[in-house]
C-alpha cells in the first residue's frame, strides 16, 4: 500500500463525503486486520473520533429514511434466534434492489457502519488502544450506547437492516466489550443496563418445559461451543465488568434489584438478572463419567472460573438485596462474595457493598418469587446432579483411572504435579453460588453440597 497517513485517512472520514469515506473505509480495514501494522490510537485518536462521525451519520441517516422509534427497549434476540434469522435470509429469495432507492441507500449505510465497527473491533485487539476505548471521555463510549440502541430488537438497524448485518455489529460489540471491559467503569445504570441486556443476549436459548416439571417453564440447555460460539466472550465481559468493585458493582446493583416501583421495569430487570446467572451456570460441564470430568474441567477451565466467579456474585447481590429489605440493617451490608466455602483468602474477592441503596419492596417480591420459582427448580434439575458428582470426585469418593489424553487434574501423585486448586475454586464458587440462591429463596442449605465441599 505504500505510505499510511493516518491523518489523511481521519480528515477523510470526518468531511463525510461517499467517496472519501468508502477509500478511507477500505484502507482502515486492510490496516486493522495486518498483524505486523499496529495504530497507535493513544497518538491518532482523530481516528476514532473520524469512525464515529462515519457511524452515527450512518444510524441517524437510516432513521431519517426509514423513521425511529419514539422508545427503544433494551431487549435483544437471543443470539442463536438471530443466527437462524440470518441463515433464513440467506437462504431465501431476495429482491433486486435499484440504485437511488431507499434500500439501495440502507445497503450502503449498514455497510458503512458495519465496517466502522470491524475496524474498531479490529483496533481493540492490541492492548495499547483498549484504555482509550475504554475512556467515559472517548467518543466511542458515546457510540456503543447509541449502536446497542439501534441494532435491539425495535432499533432502527434492528427493523430495517438486514439479518446478516445486524449480527455482524451485535458480534463485533460484544468481541469490542471483552476486549476493553476490564478497563471498563460504568458511568450509570442506563449504560449498565444496555450492557448487561446484550450480554444476556448469548445464553444458551431457553428448551421446551421438560416433563414433570412447572408448566410455563422452560429447561435449562447445556452449553454447546460449537453452537454457542459467544457465549464466552459475553461471560469474559460480565466477569470482567463485575471484578471491578467500584462503581461497576454498585451500579449493576442498582439495576438488577431496581429500586423503580413501576412493574415493568421491575419485571424486566428481575428477567435479565435471572438470564444471566443461566449464562454462567450454563457452563458447568454436565458430566458424570469420573473418567471425562477431569478432560472437561481442563477444557472449559477459562470460561468456568470466569463464569462461577459471576455467578457467585451475581447470587450474593440477589441475597443481599431480599435480606437487606427483611432486615432493615444497613450496618451488615459488608460482605465477602467467597465466604461461603470458597476457601479462598484472595483480597481481591472482597467487595463492600455499605452504600448499596435497598431495592424497594415490590422489587425484593419480585426477585425473590422469580428465585423460588425459576432459579431454584433449575438448580436443582440440571445443575445440581453435576455439581454434587464433581464434588465427590474431589472429594476422593469415586476412583476415576488417568484420562488417556490429558493428566488427572483432580489428583497429585509422585509422578505428575497439578493444580488442583483451579478446579476446587470452581466447584466451591458454583456451591456458594447455589448455597446463596437457596438462601434468598428461604430454603434450608444444601448439607450434601457443603459436606462433600468441605471434605475437597
Amino acid at each position: 500500500m505504500g505510505g499510511i497517513n493516518l491523518h489523511v485517512i481521519s480528515m477523510s472520514l470526518r468531511s463525510l463525503i461517499p467517496g472519501e469515506i468508502k477509500v478511507a473505509l477500505d484502507a482502515l480495514l486492510l490496516i486493522s486486520v495486518d498483524q505486523h501494522v499496529l495504530i497507535p490510537v493513544t497518538e491518532c485518536e482523530d481516528i476514532v473520533d473520524g469512525l464515529v462521525d462515519v457511524g452515527e451519520d450512518a444510524i441517524e441517516r437510516i432513521a431519517k429514511i426509514f423513521g425511529k422509534n419514539s422508545e427503544v427497549l433494551p431487549e435483544f434476540d437471543s443470539y442463536e434466534d438471530m443466527v437462524l434469522a440470518a441463515k433464513e435470509e440467506y437462504e431465501g429469495l431476495t429482491t433486486a434492489i435499484h440504485s437511488g432507492s431507499p434500500d439501495y441507500e440502507l445497503e450502503i449505510l449498514t455497510g458503512r457502519l458495519s465496517a466502522v465497527t470491524t475496524i474498531m473491533r479490529n483496533l481493540t485487539f492490541y492492548e495499547q488502544n483498549q484504555e482509550i476505548f475504554a475512556r467515559p471521555t472517548c467518543s466511542a463510549r458515546r457510540f456503543w450506547a447509541v449502536l446497542m440502541r439501534a441494532v435491539a430488537n425495535t432499533g432502527v438497524v434492528a427493523k430495517n437492516a438486514s439479518k446478516a448485518v445486524r449480527l455482524a455489529i451485535v458480534k463485533d460489540v460484544v468481541v469490542v466489550l471483552s476486549n476493553v471491559a476490564h478497563e471498563t467503569l460504568l458511568d450509570n445504570s442506563d449504560e449498565a443496563l444496555w450492557v448487561l441486556s446484550l450480554v444476556a443476549a448469548f445464553a444458551p436459548a431457553v428448551a421446551p418445559t421438560p416433563a414433570g416439571m412447572a408448566s410455563g417453564a422452560a429447561a435449562w440447555p447445556a452449553y454447546v461451543p460449537s453452537k454457542q460460539r459467544y457465549l464466552q466472550l459475553a461471560v469474559d465481559v460480565l466477569a470482567k465488568m463485575l471484578a471491578r468493585e467500584t462503581p461497576n458493582i454498585d451500579v449493576v446493583k442498582a439495576v438488577i434489584t431496581a429500586t423503580a416501583t413501576d412493574a415493568a421495569t421491575i419485571t424486566m430487570n428481575t428477567g435479565l438478572a435471572m438470564t444471566l446467572f443461566r449464562l454462567c451456570m450454563s457452563t458447568f460441564p454436565r458430566q458424570t463419567d469420573p473418567s471425562v470430568l477431569p478432560r472437561a474441567f481442563e477444557v472449559r477451565r477459562p470460561v468456568l472460573e470466569q463464569a462461577m466467579f459471576a455467578a457467585d456474585v451475581l447470587a450474593r447481590i440477589l441475597l443481599d438485596s431480599t435480606s437487606r429489605q427483611h432486615d432493615g440493617d444497613r450496618g451488615n451490608s459488608g460482605i465477602n462474595i467467597s465466604s461461603t466455602n470458597t476457601g479462598d483468602n484472595d483480597d481481591s474477592d472482597m467487595i463492600d457493598v455499605e452504600d448499596w441503596p435497598v431495592a424497594s419492596s415490590a422489587a425484593t417480591a419480585a426477585v425473590a418469587a422469580s428465585v423460588t420459582q425459576t432459579l431454584v427448580p433449575y438448580l436443582n434439575a440440571f445443575v445440581r446432579p453435576f455439581l454434587i458428582r464433581a464434588a465427590t470426585v474431589l472429594s476422593g469418593f469415586v476412583q476415576h483411572p488417568p484420562s488417556a489424553t490429558a493428566p488427572n487434574f483432580f489428583t497429585t501423585n509422585n509422578n505428575t504435579t497439578t493444580d488442583l486448586n483451579p478446579f476446587s475454586r470452581v466447584v466451591r464458587k458454583a456451591a456458594g453460588a447455589v448455597s446463596k440462591i437457596h438462601q434468598t429463596a428461604g430454603l434450608d442449605p444444601d448439607s450434601e453440597l457443603e459436606m462433600l465441599v468441605l471434605r475437597m
